[in-house]
């Protein structure tokens, strides 16, 4: 395991962060416009 490794790990983590922020967001806006 390089740091090459860890960086790549630590932006897919980042996605994932990412993603599920964006599915909470558009919940709330979702129940905002019902």
């Amino acid at each position: 395991m390089n740091a090459g490794d860890v960086f790549i790990i630590s932006v897919d983590i980042d996605k994932e962060e990412t993603r599920d922020r964006e599915k909470e967001a558009q919940k709330l806006v979702d129940e905002l416009f019902e």
